[in-house]
């Protein structure tokens, strides 16, 4: 978790989740992606242009297409905020925003469970406080690219009222099956080295919970596990209590 302007609640470590936050080598590792399929860059190798690089906020129609085509989970959150890193000395792709070529997709949105927000004391839920729930770059993105793609678009939240940001790390690899009956990996986990790098104040784990994973990997929507319609107002999910809030659209930028 990593507060913009004001600092979450902190905890005492365990050893283990010490210990979790290193793995020998992680620390010099940049994840990317390409068709869901994970690659990695060294921090070494540095090679990112700052010159050649814009942020910005983009629509959230081909934010959408961009995640759900190269992003893990192939699924799109409900959200507030998308940002986007574009490459500018390249022309942007089909139905790609004008301005220069996509290469990642940064989104700030609602959490399944609102709760997680209430770290951040004296703040209002989906208001001043969101989670980080998409972060993906291309495997041709240059090492380094998500320290600073994360900063300029915190800042560029900021300017929107937004004080704080959680963020959560998936260490479970996940596979998918393939046509001929065997499994593919599709993603080995990760343990939030970005989110480090970027000044996060680690708070432990959340609650264990079961997830109900469909063959190419995507997960299964809990409220379509249980065969429920839309929720009661005392129990209803995160997504639809800011839905009602913001006059029923996800994506405000």
């Amino acid at each position: 978790m990593t507060p913009l302007q004001t600092r979450p609640r902190t905890l005492t470590l365990t050893a283990p989740e010490q210990q979790a936050l290193h793995l020998p080598g992680a620390e010099d590792q940049c994840q990317r992606w390409h068709e869901r399929t994970p690659t990695w860059r060294r921090t070494s190798e540095g090679g990112f242009n700052p010159d050649l690089h814009r942020v910005i906020a983009i629509p959230e129609g081909p934010a959408r297409r961009f995640v759900e085509r190269h992003h893990y989970s192939g699924s799109w959150p409900a959200v507030r905020f998308v940002y986007g890193l574009q490459r500018t000395d390249e022309p942007p792709g089909p139905g790609e925003p004008p301005g220069g070529r996509l290469l990642g997709v940064l989104s700030l949105g609602i959490p399944m469970n609102g709760a997680v927000l209430d770290v951040f004391e004296g703040t209002r839920r989906y208001a001043e406080t969101l989670e980080l729930n998409r972060l993906v770059l291309l495997d041709r993105a240059e090492s380094n690219a998500e320290s600073w793609f994360c900063a300029r678009a915190f800042t560029a939240a900021a300017r929107h009222g937004i004080r704080g940001v959680v963020a959560h790390s998936d260490p479970h690899p996940r596979v998918r099956r393939t046509p001929d009956g065997g499994t593919e990996l599709l993603s080995p986990g990760h343990i939030g080295h970005v989110y480090a790098a970027q000044d996060f104040v680690y708070l432990g784990r959340t609650r264990p919970r079961r997830l109900t994973v469909l063959p190419d990997a995507t997960v299964l929507s809990s409220g379509v596990r249980a065969g429920s319609s839309a929720a009661a107002r005392p129990g209803e999910a995160a997504f639809q209590q800011a839905d009602r809030a913001f006059g029923g659209v996800h994506s405000l930028v």
